[in-house]
C-alpha cells in the first residue's frame, strides 16, 4: 500500500515545508515523490519517529542524514514489539531493544509501537495486517453490481 504525500503531512503531523527539507536530508526519501510513486507504511513510520526525536526531544534533523537508511531499513512496523526504541546518544542513533540500550550517562529514547499504533489509527490501518480496514455499510447482503 502507498501513501499520498498529503497522508504523510497529516498522519506524521509535519509541514509542507518540513518534508521539503527532509526530503534534502534524509537519503531514503530523497527521490521520493508523493504523487506518482507514494510512500510506504515503513516509510511513515519512520519518519513519525523521527518527528517524535525532533519535536518532542529537539534532536536535529541533521542528526538522521547519516543513520536515515539504517532506520528507514530497520523498522519493520508488523515486527516491533513494545520493548523496541530508538536510542539516542550524544555520538550515536540506534534501533534496539529496552534491554539492550547502550551504557551511556545520558540517552533520549522514542518507543517505536506507540508510534507506530498512533500511525496506524490516524490512517485507519488493521494493526494486524497492515491493510486498511474495511468500512462496514448499512447494505446488508445486497450485491451491487458494476457496469462498464
Amino acid at each position: 500500500m502507498r501513501f499520498f504525500t498529503s497522508q504523510v503531512l497529516s498522519s506524521v503531523n509535519i509541514s509542507t515545508e518540513t518534508l521539503r527539507h527532509w526530503k534534502r536530508t534524509l537519503p531514503p526519501i530523497r527521490a521520493r515523490d508523493g504523487r506518482s510513486e507514494g510512500y510506504t507504511f515503513r516509510e511513515l513510520a519512520a519518519m513519525a519517529v523521527i518527528a517524535r526525536a525532533v519535536h518532542d526531544l529537539s534532536v536535529p534533523i541533521s542528526r538522521f542524514t547519516t543513520f536515515a537508511r539504517e532506520l528507514f531499513d530497520g523498522i519493520d512496523p508488523l515486527r516491533m514489539t513494545d520493548d523496541y526504541v530508538l536510542c539516542i546518544t550524544q555520538t550515536e542513533m540506534t534501533l534496539t531493544s529496552i534491554t539492550d540500550m547502550p551504557d551511556s550517562t545520558s540517552l533520549a529514547m522514542v518507543r517505536i509501537a506507540p508510534v507506530i499504533a498512533e500511525l496506524r489509527a490516524a490512517l485507519a490501518l488493521d494493526p494486524d495486517d497492515g491493510n486498511v480496514q474495511q468500512l462496514m455499510l448499512p447494505l446488508g447482503q445486497k450485491i451491487i453490481p458494476f457496469k462498464r
